[in-house]
């Protein structure tokens, strides 16, 4: 292809310099050729193998028919659409009746229908024909819009197969009709096999060895098992056999395997062929075969479900994996979200350097999303350089916002297309959908669409969030707010208590108190459910001080059980900004004199809005006075964590639940939870843990030497009732009981472990398929550079040391090495491959334990240390 554009001219409008632009279409050219061509091979093929499509839309009656199904008549109609009345009019008077029928019964249970009937041909005769549809089309009301399927011809087979069930041993008897019926067999257009009781071939017509691949006498002697793909499971020919014994006969499509190792879709009707004392002795098949009209259909169901430039799901399919998202989020409780995408700057490429360009920036941009995103997600071209984006099994609106981030890095391309300046980038918008809202699909991709002309006007490369579910809770906010007062007027709220223990010494701390609500008609609800939004209002202050007080009244009626136990509860930055908050909290203590000083704690979030930070430790130091401890809730996600530390004189710190639950396998989160210890061991505060659990996470860390926690692995939440019974059986674990922390010298081979078991499972990820990116070489990860800079150090001996930097590299090299060969390893190969990589990567972690063991009992026999099982890696 050349453009040639002149650049000077002399004056006299005759250019004396120009550039030329060329542009290699060969490929382009030879894929257009080779696509006509396969299609006119789809086209010969259909008509070699007596297969028609056909196309019927019931509400207009119009019925399309390819050119395959007019020639099996022998017509060659100017016009392929005909109406059903023309098609009833041609089939059989015998047949209509039955053919409507078997038809209506299998469309209204939602079936594929197969039927044989005789259709009128253009010399009046009647030929038999195999009839095969599916429903692929309905209406918002479930109405049929659409139905697709293919004509075969079987007039020989069925002449055949009528041959053999008329009165079988008259035709024994009748040389001439013995000479019809092998005249039949031998120059029948579909396959014939005829095969003894227990599937021995016994004889096989021309059509057979055409359609198989096989010769007459490479097939004979054989058992049918021999043509078997693998397609079908084993109950299918149990249900087979099953039909055969019962009714005679079985009629079907099964994928078989030719001589040459290709597959192929067949159409097979099986009659058994009964001797004179009415015993099945042979089986006879008749074989069609019908994988051109497959393919054909395939490729008709991906121009009605595919965008053809993409290859990613069209309008039609979008709207309906959108139905079904929904209707499965409704059913689990979840929440699905829907984003809108439009490209900024697509124009400008498309009209400066061609729709050529642009096409492929399309196909860039698809490939892109669609890597980014879950399996179960789907992404859509709605139209033009729109997608539409469907996030499923989201159990919070907040679990989108990295996906729609990561979206927006996909589509963020710059200098591309030969313009160092150009730059294409994305404005999305997304919406939610909860299962109490009951919006429709149509609804959700326009409330996206409203908030993608948002992000737009916002500056473009960015994302925008409407949310009708929000929207309808702002405008009910005050039908809650007077329905959470109903609820305090009405005792419908209750606490609910969480142990902190000491896991060194078993010691029981306290607890803390979290509020529920008892609704009467929802059940238990958690504060997420309701307290958003509560806390500034009025009934926020009301809520505040009924949990003080409910708190403080449960800590008096223990007490009296001879049960003395601590209690914290939850208290927002508003709170610590009201300034009538000492004088009641003073009051509230005052109202049960019996509960000993300092049993009442409080804690605030990091993350609140305490905004005047002088106010709110002033507003401490007065509670501390009264013997009131305060706890900075959730530490380290704030992003004032050394401001907090400095001015709010809070004694302790609870280091957040998401640092603790990934330290395991994350040795970032392992390096942000040691930092916290140092912080707070620099401003002589205590550390109290979230999250704990499993036992590994309480061991490491009381390694660490953070010995107080709270977590589902020492108790979850339970109603007061169950607290004085829990204090009595609490037990520590054996592997946290009296343990010795670690030297902080041996802190990084803890970091060294992680770091490595996260490299493990980004190699295992590349070894099973999934793309592991790249992989740094043993010396230069996290674990190779402790092993070259400090392991040697802390080692015993040399030998230790050479024995790690061994399986180290070991582990390296073998996933170094099937990584680089993993497309070219079969899977049962590539699973042995995976197994002895992960038996050398749990020996070099076990190896590991050995030493931390040695550290911590003085010895290195069989002691479990829990984050550093092999268990946990694999």
């Amino acid at each position: 292809a050349l453009e040639a554009i002149p650049l000077f001219s002399d004056g006299e409008n005759e250019p004396f310099q120009a550039y030329a632009v060329f542009e290699d279409i060969t490929r382009q050219k030879e894929a257009e050729a080779a696509l006509k061509e396969s299609e006119r091979r789809y086209l010969l093929a259909q008509i070699a193998g007596g297969v028609g499509i056909w196309d019927w839309h019931p509400k207009t009656e119009h019925l399309f028919w390819d050119r395959s199904c007019w020639v099996m008549l022998g017509e060659e109609p100017e016009d392929c659409i005909l109406c059903y009345d023309d098609w009833r009019d041609r089939v059989h008077p015998d047949d209509i009746v039955r053919v409507e029928e078997e038809i209506g019964k299998d469309i209204a249970e939602d079936e594929g229908f197969s039927v044989e009937f005789r259709l009128r041909t253009a010399n009046g005769d009647w030929s038999w024909i195999n009839g095969r549809g599916r429903v692929v089309e309905r209406d918002g009301d479930g109405q049929i819009t659409r139905v697709m399927g293919t004509h075969t011809k079987i007039h020989e087979r069925k002449l055949a197969e009528l041959a053999f069930q008329a009165e079988h041993e008259a035709l024994l008897s009748k040389n001439l009709e013995l000479r019809l019926l092998a005249k039949v067999f031998t120059h029948a257009f579909e396959g014939i096999v005829i095969a003894g009781r227990d599937g021995t071939i016994v004889k096989v017509n021309e059509a057979a060895c055409r359609i198989s691949g096989y010769e007459s006498h490479e097939m004979v002697g054989r058992n049918a098992r021999m043509f078997l793909s693998g397609d079908q499971s084993d109950a299918f020919y149990a249900e087979l056999w099953k039909s055969l014994r019962r009714n005679g006969s079985w009629s079907g499509e099964v994928w078989n395997r030719r001589k040459d190792g290709t597959k192929y879709c067949e159409a097979i009707t099986i009659g058994a062929v009964l001797n004179q004392s009415g015993k099945t002795q042979h089986y006879v098949g008749w074989i069609s075969d019908i994988t051109a009209g497959k393919e054909q259909q395939r490729r008709l169901e991906f121009i009605a479900n595919y965008d053809n430039l993409t290859g990613l799901p069209n309008r039609k399919l979008l709207g309906e994996k959108l139905s079904r998202a929904l209707v499965d989020a409704k059913r689990h409780g979840q929440i699905v979200g829907v984003a809108y995408v439009d490209l900024d700057g697509f124009k400008e490429v498309n009209d400066s350097l061609g729709h050529d360009a642009g096409d492929t920036l399309l196909k860039v941009v698809a490939g892109r999303m669609k890597s980014c995103l879950r399996s179960n997600d789907t992404v859509a071209r709605f139209g033009g350089d729109e997608f539409v984006v469907v996030l499923t099994s989201l159990r919070e609106a907040s679990g989108a916002i990295p996906m729609v981030e990561r979206l927006l890095k996909a589509t963020d391309i710059r200098g591309a297309f030969g313009r160092s300046e150009s730059r294409v980038s994305a404005s999305i918008g997304i919406t939610f959908y909860h299962p109490s809202s009951g919006d429709e699909p149509d609804q959700l991709v326009r409330y996206a669409d409203q908030a993608m002309y948002e992000a737009k006007l916002m500056g473009k490369n960015r994302y925008h969030v409407f949310d009708p579910v929000q929207d309808n809770a702002l405008r009910d906010r005050h039908s809650m707010l007077r329905r959470i007062q109903t609820a305090l007027d009405e005792n419908e709220f209750v606490l609910y208590y969480q142990p902190k223990v000491n896991m060194r010494s078993g010691d029981v701390l306290g607890m803390e108190a979290l509020i529920r609500w008892n609704h009467p008609e929802q059940g238990l609800l958690a504060p997420g459910s309701f307290l958003p939004g509560v806390e500034s209002a009025p009934i926020g202050d009301k809520i505040s001080d009924w949990v003080i007080e409910a708190a403080l009244a449960q800590m008096s009626a223990w007490g009296k059980e001879g049960v003395w136990l601590p209690v914290s509860v939850n208290v927002s930055g508003h709170d610590l900004q009201r300034e009538d908050f000492v004088g009641r909290l003073r009051g509230l203590l005052e109202k049960y004199p019996d509960v000993p000083a300092g049993f009442l704690s409080l804690e605030v979030l990091e993350t609140s809005a305490i905004g005047d930070m002088e106010h709110a430790g002033s507003v401490i130091s007065a509670c501390a006075a009264m013997g009131v401890d305060f706890a900075l809730d959730d530490f380290g996600t704030g992003y004032s964590s050394l401001a907090h530390l400095r001015r709010l004189p809070a004694r302790t710190l609870k280091i957040d639940r998401s640092f603790v639950h990934d330290m395991l396998v994350d040795a970032d989160d392992l390096m942000i939870l040691e930092g916290v210890m140092g912080l707070a061991s620099a401003f002589r505060r205590q550390t109290i843990a979230e999250g704990v659990e499993t036992v590994a996470h309480g061991e490491m860390l009381l390694d660490l030497g953070c010995d107080m926690a709270q977590g589902y692995a020492i108790a979850r939440p339970m109603p007061a009732g169950e607290v004085k019974l829990w204090v009595a059986e609490w037990r520590p674990y054996r592997a946290w009981y009296e343990r010795t922390p670690l030297s902080s010298k041996w802190i990084p081979v803890l970091v060294a472990a992680v770091y490595h078991r996260a490299w493990m499972c980004q190699a295992l990820d590349g070894l099973m398929g999934k793309g592991a990116g790249h992989l740094p070489a043993y010396d230069l990860c996290r674990f190779g550079t402790w092993v070259r800079d400090d392991a040697r150090a802390l080692l015993q001996s040399d030998e230790e040391f050479s024995e790690i930097s061994r399986m180290h590299r070991k582990v390296h090299e073998l996933a170094d090495g099937l990584i680089d060969r993993i497309d070219h390893v079969p899977g049962e190969k590539r699973q042995r491959q995976v197994d002895v990589f992960l038996r050398s990567s749990d020996q070099l972690l076990g190896y590991l334990r050995a030493v931390i063991t040695r550290e911590i009992y003085g010895h290195s026999e069989e002691q479990e240390i829990g984050y550093l099982n092999p268990q946990v890696s694999s």
